[in-house]
């Protein structure tokens, strides 16, 4: 009687219990996105220079100039920054322009992992579950979701190629997933990393679909870049190949990707290997993409999170892969070791089992909301911070919180993150650091800005410190709620006789409170 009336409804009571956890994660998600997409300040202190970027695109100017303190652009293929462009046609040049795109990207790649899932065979119940994680992963993820940052339109495009490699099998489905290929490199450039994997299995698997593929994107990508190289006098090359090829790596990461990141969906990794497993043991070609997949989605993560700069934002590929494999590992153990079960009992033990594995990894990904949507003294920071830029009569240095100056009236000078990763190209002779560094001592020399106001102490410090003398701390300005915390924290005004001889006790005292915090 036990077996007959009690156990078959534990599935059912294990089920409904999944469903309200994800939908109480999904809940909480979309709570944050409509509380922060129109957040008028940094979520992420590069989110600026992204959005500023796109601004100077859609004014015709390049992305990709030489480095200068006017502008320095960023390390990234520029699909993302037209996108953006497009987008404050329609919603002005504001941060919601470029959050907006990265928030649809990630609905649509929620629809596409769900669809990807169904296709494979997975029923409804598990398939919702590739859409669920995705969302759960957004603390794993640095935070990152609808950012204004490219890596969410990245993903998107990444895992549609993947989808249409997996099922679109004629010769025209194999030249649009190589267009879909292309369209992801055209975001982020380590695509190539992603998709080299699978591409070795599609030409394993079907030699002419495989050249088909490869050959189309490999011309697409080649006709770009020498397109791109014309079209700004090399300097592509240099942002996008030269930069990131001279920074150094990070060894804390060789073990510490591992440790501190894939471990945080250890429970999803500890079906998916098993279920990996049983799909080589099949043999055929979902026997090669899916393992290749993951290896992919893992290779770039991992290459990324090695090199210096790389934050959380780089492991999305391997989380949205993880997403995706769940709910088909899930399928797939309970299918082949949870048939016999239900036959015998009327519901399946494997199943119950792996839907708690399922809540505990949900439960794993849950994070304060007071943590990530700004309170109210965040904006008063922000509105100070604006209106000390407004009053200012003459032009503020605000490196690290681009495209505010902008917002305020003035003109915005394109550093930060981009003028760091340049700076720090190895020593030895380099075009754009050089071109830089002479960019910017000459704009101090000739004391170009009224004001200029630091996030980080050194950065810039051996510029500025022979014609600006630091004159206090300034606590104006909203902290972000992710990747680096910057926040306008040092305000220097030039070496004048006011600033140094008429008040110099002062300006000495400063300065040396200024040489101690380094």
């Amino acid at each position: 009687m036990f077996r007959d009336r009690i156990v078959p409804r534990l599935e059912a009571v294990a089920l409904a219990g999944l469903g309200a956890l994800a939908a109480y994660v999904v809940g909480r998600y979309f709570w944050v996105a409509w509380e922060t997409l129109a957040y008028p300040y940094h979520l992420e202190w590069m989110e600026g220079g992204v959005l500023e970027t796109a601004v100077r695109l859609r004014e015709g100017q390049s992305i990709y100039p030489e480095p200068s303190i006017d502008y320095v652009g960023y390390l990234y293929t520029p699909l993302y920054f037209v996108v953006t462009a497009v987008s404050t046609m329609f919603f002005g040049e504001t941060l919601f322009a470029a959050r907006i795109v990265s928030f649809v990207a990630v609905l649509a790649t929620a629809a596409l992992l769900y669809r990807f899932a169904r296709r494979e065979g997975a029923p409804v119940r598990w398939a919702v579950f590739a859409a669920v994680l995705l969302f759960a992963s957004y603390e794993f993820s640095g935070r990152w979701l609808h950012l204004a940052r490219v890596d969410s339109l990245f993903v998107l495009l990444l895992f549609a190629s993947l989808y249409a490699l997996r099922f679109w099998e004629s010769q025209r489905g194999a030249v649009a997933c190589a267009v879909l290929m292309w369209l992801a490199f055209l975001t982020k450039q380590s695509a190539v990393i992603a998709l080299f994997p699978v591409g070795l299995a599609v030409l394993i698997a079907d030699r002419r679909r495989g050249l088909i593929v490869g050959g189309v994107f490999a011309a697409l990508v080649a006709v770009t870049v020498l397109v791109l190289w014309q079209m700004t006098d090399g300097w592509f090359w240099y942002y996008a190949v030269e930069v990131p090829g001279g920074h150094a790596l990070m060894p804390d990461y060789w073990v510490g990707f591992w440790q501190w990141d894939v471990w945080r969906v250890a429970a999803m990794v500890g079906v998916i290997l098993p279920a990996l497993g049983l799909l080589i043991g099949e043999g055929g070609f979902r026997a090669l993409f899916y393992p290749a997949m993951f290896l992919g989605a893992l290779a770039v993560s991992y290459s990324s999170r090695l090199h210096s700069g790389g934050a959380e934002n780089v492991v999305m590929p391997t989380f949205t892969a993880a997403a995706l494999l769940a709910p088909i590992a899930l399928y797939i153990i309970e299918d082949k070791l949870g048939a016999g079960e239900r036959e015998r009992l009327g519901t399946s033990p494997v199943a119950i089992a792996l839907m708690v594995l399922v809540a505990f990894q949900l439960v794993a990904s849950l994070y304060s909301l007071g943590e990530v949507i700004p309170g109210p003294e965040e904006y008063a920071r922000g509105e100070r911070l604006m209106a000390h830029l407004e009053a200012v009569d003459g032009e503020v240095l605000l490196p690290d919180h681009r495209f505010l100056q902008r917002t305020a009236g003035q003109k915005s000078y394109g550093l930060g993150m981009a003028a760091r990763d340049v700076l720090r190209v190895p020593p030895g002779p380099d075009r754009g650091r050089d071109a830089l560094e002479a960019s910017v001592a000459e704009a101090f020399a000739s004391q170009r800005f009224r004001e200029v106001i630091l996030s980080d102490g050194g950065f810039l410090g051996e510029f500025l410190r022979p014609y600006y003398c630091y004159r206090r701390p300034f606590s104006h300005g909203p902290t972000p709620v992710t990747g680096w915390r910057l926040e306008p924290q040092w305000l220097w005004v030039p070496r004048t006789p006011d600033t140094v001889m008429g008040r110099g006790a002062q300006a000495h005292e400063c300065l040396e409170a200024y040489q101690r915090r380094q």
